[in-house]
């Protein structure tokens, strides 16, 4: 039923009649019978509903307030039946119960015309709703509120079928004008939020078929990239080149069901545009391209080439059959044009795409990548923990932050049942390690003084984290201790100028070092729950080099800061591990035309302390950083780092082309460190339940590289023994050629050794056969320090040794 309310002083008198039925639960609210303001009612332009409209919007304090009862609780399309007679289009403002909704703007219109406004999820009861004056006269005549749930699918009963993006449902987003050369009243902007903006569009398929999608866009700001969601299933990126006008893209062919489908613009990275879809049906049934997918094969005779077999047999076509096959690499050279042959690759990445062709001429295709890997890979896919205690493959997720509410305050805001089920959760995963966020943009922690420096830390800082790490260490989860984030020159109720002095002025770093920074790793260092101390999550994010906050520095103040807090961490503590999450390999490898900030040499050249350098690197990617920079498209060795590699951050329902099992495989076969996919409770990239199958995946195929050891005995020196052998020593130490070692006899089976350097990476592993004194081989060694693990199935014991 479709009801209108006039509200009086005191008395709410109900005026009540039917309309065509639009939506069960719509509501339909004339606008002549709400509170005026400095407007009147008028009745001079034909074609207005009830009994008449409202104008005389002309001063910054008109306004009219509607009243209205919904029935049926939740989202709720807002639309406005209005004219607008100026000489441009218009904006104003909305409040719903009395708090602001933010800026509408409305296409220049004669004659009355029905403009989208917003979307609202609304509770049961009475509402209100008021439209201030903006920038121009308006005209309302009424009011139109559906429920999201309620609202019908445009028809694509014809081949070709465009859907305006302005008549879509906006959840954060809104109708703007300011782009010349749109389609239609206007195109949908203001995808800010990748947690919530997006645009949904309802369309009415006459059967299910496939449609080839074209989007309409504009990206004035240069290259971006976002996500097409059809009927809640897997997210298709879609990749956005500069346009200061208005062109298309196309997003590919996309299969709807018979009757209502769901289609969503979902925002990931970039402010863009959206003016229209194009919806074309693809006449007869396209054939569907199978291959066997993503394969990875290890260089066996190191003789630099693989032979592997391309096999398109499986492909199908639903109405007819399939008569032809391409395969084509990156450079779009044809490998062979039958359904399944033998191709000799050389060692690297290959992109690989199959088209196929059927007997109406309709084609369907599928990309694939063939990477050919060096056994040499494999070598670095070790994390030292614990001071060399044990090397683990580190497999798990972000957490980031507990929750939405907690950004940046976990620090002050500790739930243990919070955390109890968020590390239970990790351990049923199959997971090893977390990436937790602590100080992130200033905001609650550290505390600052009168003067704008660093002064010390609240009482509560250092217990609360000691508390999450007793947790995670009771579970077998390692913790990276993320400091600070791009966030910290975001305005975010921060004060920005503390904020800024603390990265930019060397004296307020070294206040937050003395007065924060050392006093938790003194405090935490030899916990055995403490993978490593990251210094910044994504510090590229606020660099004017590369940046996206509100407010940016530079990259020689980022490398200082982090030389400096790195220098003190490994002084506190010689065994700590010092990391830094990077935004991409763009700014932390130097091959392929990117920039290592982060090598030793540059971070020591920026602040001056020799021990101020990392211990290993950890890098994020997304698909919109490109193939060039994927670490699932190239071996850890690609990239010339001398370091064990993370990945720090990642999709937790896989990338492009690759599912989120692959992710974690491919990143332990191509010798990185560890996989940590992003987030816990992120649901645009499925959270936890999607990640899950990962991490499972990697703890079945690697148990001994992913559970961590029973660490209930005490830490010594920040090195774990388990039941250690009796009257083990280790000479000479220094040592030059060979390590000599001597044990009482043992009797309990074999025992293995393994050699490790500072970075975590093992530099011998073998068995020792004479228990009395084994001689092991070190003269190729680099000069340094290295740590020696000697274990059977009861026993490890830790030694340390420097090699001259």
């Amino acid at each position: 039923m479709h009801k209108c309310y006039h509200f009086i002083p005191a008395v709410i008198s109900l005026i009540l009649w039917q309309l065509p039925l639009f939506a069960q639960n719509e509501v339909i609210a004339e606008a002549e019978i709400g509170t005026l303001s400095g407007v009147t009612l008028s009745q001079g332009k034909s074609g207005f509903s009830g009994d008449g409209y409202v104008s005389g919007f002309d001063v910054v304090s008109d306004h009219l307030e509607i009243f209205f009862e919904i029935e049926s609780a939740g989202l709720h399309k807002i639309e406005m039946v209005y004219s607008n007679n100026s000489s441009s289009n218009t904006f104003c403002q909305m409040q719903i119960d009395n708090e602001p909704y933010g800026e509408i703007r409305l296409f220049r219109s004669d004659t009355f015309a029905r403009g989208n406004i917003g979307t609202y999820e609304f509770t049961e009861g009475i509402h209100t709703l008021r439209i201030t004056f903006g920038n121009a006269p308006l005209e309302p005549d009424y009011f139109v509120l559906t429920p999201v749930d309620e609202l019908p699918g445009i028809s694509l009963d014809e081949t070709l079928t465009r859907v305006e993006a302005e008549e879509g449902v906006l959840f954060g987003t809104r109708v703007e004008f300011g782009t010349a050369g749109y389609s239609g009243r206007g195109y949908v902007s203001s995808f800010d939020n990748p947690d919530t903006d997006h645009l949904r569009i309802l369309v009415n398929a006459p059967e299910a078929r496939d449609y080839w999608v074209t989007l309409g866009f504009a990206t004035p700001y240069g290259y971006k990239e976002n996500y097409l969601q059809v009927n809640g299933g897997p997210q298709q990126a879609i990749q956005f080149e500069e346009r200061n006008t208005f062109g298309e893209v196309s997003a590919g062919k996309i299969t709807l069901q018979e009757g209502l489908n769901m289609i969503d613009i979902n925002y990931f990275w970039g402010w863009f545009e959206l003016d229209y879809l194009e919806f074309n049906q693809v006449i007869g049934l396209a054939p569907d391209a199978l291959s066997q997918g993503n394969i990875l094969l290890n260089d066996d005779l190191l003789d630099g080439v693989e032979t592997v077999t391309l096999d398109g047999s499986g492909s199908t076509d639903p109405d007819g059959s399939v008569v032809d096959y391409i395969w084509t690499d990156q450079n779009d050279s044809i490998l062979g044009m039958e359904s399944m042959f033998d191709h000799t690759f050389p060692v690297g990445t290959h992109q690989i795409n199959l088209t196929v062709r059927d007997d109406e001429g309709n084609i369907g295709s599928t990309d694939f990548v063939v990477i050919i890997a060096d056994l040499e890979n494999q070598r670095n896919n070790r994390l030292s923990i614990r001071g060399g205690a044990d090397s683990l493959f580190m497999s798990g997720m972000n957490i980031a932050w507990t929750s939405g509410s907690n950004f940046a305050k976990d620090l002050i805001n500790y739930n243990q049942s919070t955390w109890i089920t968020i590390l239970d959760d990790i351990e049923r995963a199959g997971g090893n390690a977390i990436r937790w966020w602590l100080h992130t943009n200033g905001s609650v922690s550290p505390l600052f003084g009168t003067d704008g420096s660093v002064s010390g830390l609240r009482e509560t800082t250092i217990g609360n984290m000691r508390k999450v790490l007793d947790l995670a260490y009771e579970r077998g989860i390692m913790v990276s201790l993320c400091l600070w984030s791009f966030d910290m020159l975001q305005n975010q109720g921060q004060d920005l100028g503390n904020t800024r002095m603390l990265l930019e002025d060397s004296l307020s770093t070294l206040a937050y070092i003395d007065n924060a920074l050392i006093p938790m790793v003194e405090a935490l260092h030899q916990h055995p729950a403490v993978m490593t101390w990251e210094i910044f999550n994504e510090p590229e994010g606020m660099t004017t080099e590369f940046g996206w906050s509100a407010e940016r520095t530079s990259m020689p103040f980022v490398q200082r800061f982090i030389n400096l807090c790195a220098g003190a961490i490994h002084r506190t503590a010689p065994g700590a591990l010092v990391s830094n999450g990077s935004w991409s390999f763009r700014a932390s490898s130097d091959i392929s035309g990117f920039t290592d900030f982060y090598r030793d040499d540059k971070l020591i050249a920026a602040g001056g302390d020799p021990e101020g350098t990392l211990d290993f690197i950890q890098v994020h990617y997304y698909d919109h950083i490109g193939i060039d920079g994927s670490p699932f498209h190239h071996p850890a060795s690609y990239w010339n780092i001398d370091k064990p590699i993370i990945i720090g951050e990642f999709p937790a329902g896989g990338i492009l082309g690759f599912s989120v099992e692959e992710c974690y495989q491919y990143a332990y076969r191509l010798g990185y460190a560890g996989a940590l996919a992003w987030s816990y409770s992120d649901i645009q990239f499925g959270g936890l339940p999607a990640a899950r199958r990962g991490m499972l995946s990697v703890r079945t195929d690697y148990p001994d590289d992913i559970i961590v050891p029973d660490t209930m005995e005490t830490m010594t020196t920040a090195v774990l023994e388990r039941n250690g052998f009796d009257n083990l020593t280790l000479f000479p130490n220094p040592a030059y050629e060979t390590v000599n070692l001597q044990m009482n006899d043992h009797q309990s089976g074999a025992i293995e050794f393994q050699i490790f350097n500072n970075q975590g990476q093992i530099m011998k592993h073998g068995v020792i056969s004479d228990y009395n004194q084994a001689k092991l081989e070190v003269a190729n060694f680099p000069a340094g320090q290295y740590t020696l693990r000697i274990f059977d199935k009861k026993n490890i014991s830790i030694r340390h040794f420097i090699k001259m």
